[in-house]
């Protein structure tokens, strides 16, 4: 497990955010990959997830799979393709990808699907580079990915 800069208030995946979605991504060298059903939080019009949140999970998919192999980026572009409104509150399954690496540029795709038949529900693409080291406050560096807690029997 790397020790890296982590935002524990990340509206994604941060555990300290009170209103964030708090998802946990599996990582490995192949790409990453969560699960998460929608509140009513997060719609934009009524019972359809708002767009930008689509893209925000997206985006850290995306962001996960450059991290799972060994980069520690932001993003620099990213675009969505909205195939279908996503109702609140239905269970999906979001995947990320790196497609290239070169140099410092990691380019990297999503999709955010059903998790019942896998209906691709939206696509998206970005380009990553890595942190400035302005914004690597050592003194928020902890373990990240964070692994998942177990559940007591």
């Amino acid at each position: 497990m790397a020790r890296v800069l982590g935002s524990r208030h990340c509206l994604v995946c941060g555990r300290d955010n009170r209103v964030g979605m708090h998802l946990r991504f599996r990582v490995d060298g192949d790409g990453a990959e969560a699960a998460w059903a929608s509140t009513s939080s997060f719609q934009g019009f009524p019972g359809v997830l708002h767009g930008g949140i689509v893209l925000s999970l997206c985006d850290d998919a995306m962001w996960y799979a450059a991290f799972g192999r060994g980069a520690f980026t932001m993003t620099a572009e990213a675009s969505v393709r909205y195939r279908t409104p996503v109702r609140i509150g239905l269970p999906l399954v979001i995947r990320g990808w790196v497609t290239e690496h070169r140099g410092r540029l990691w380019t990297c795709a999503a999709e955010l699907a059903a998790a019942e038949g896998d209906t691709v529900l939206a696509t998206a693409a970005g380009k990553f580079l890595p942190v400035p080291p302005q914004l690597l406050d050592r003194t928020c560096v902890h373990e990240y990915p964070e692994p998942e807690r177990q559940a007591a029997p």
